[in-house]
């Protein structure tokens, strides 16, 4: 759908977030923070299930290395995103200007997943360390974190 100030015209080099839809073209959706409430979720668990599945299953790694190739890749998508983001003009608060997009939940996301279970060093990323905290002073994002929900690990407990 068209957003305010953009009238459904696509600008270049901006950072988009493109959901699908039937018949029509793909448009930068925005969110106000309330809209997070209530679905915010940071890890879909049958997306971790192939994964783990193709890891332990297909490549025959141990939990060791299924963690360290997780942590691997976590940061590496971390860096890619640093580096657009800290290039990107557009960029703002959240990952594109100063309204959440989808595209702020994803990199929560991956923040979580690297930083908290992956255990990386996240202090090469400072624009997307930036954009998750300010993801984070908002109770939605914050209610829904992953370690602040019942039966998270005590060793992962926020």
């Amino acid at each position: 759908m068209p957003t305010p100030g953009n009238q459904g015209e696509p600008r270049g080099g901006q950072l988009r977030l493109h959901l699908p839809r039937v018949g029509g073209p793909h448009e930068l959706v925005r969110f106000a923070p309330e809209d997070f409430d209530g679905w915010l979720h940071f890890a879909e668990p049958s997306v971790q299930e192939v994964v783990r599945g193709y890891l332990e299953k297909v490549l025959g790694l141990d939990e060791p290395a299924r963690n360290r190739w997780v942590a691997h890749w976590s940061l590496k998508a971390l860096e890619a995103l640093e580096e657009h983001l800290a290039h990107e003009p557009e960029t703002g608060r959240y990952c594109h200007g100063d309204a959440l997009t989808l595209a702020d939940v994803c990199v929560a996301s991956q923040v979580i997943a690297a930083k908290d279970y992956g255990r990386c060093d996240v202090s090469g990323v400072p624009v997307v360390m930036r954009i998750y905290g300010e993801c984070m002073q908002l109770d939605a994002f914050a209610r829904s974190h992953p370690q602040r929900q019942p039966g998270a690990p005590a060793d992962l407990r926020a």
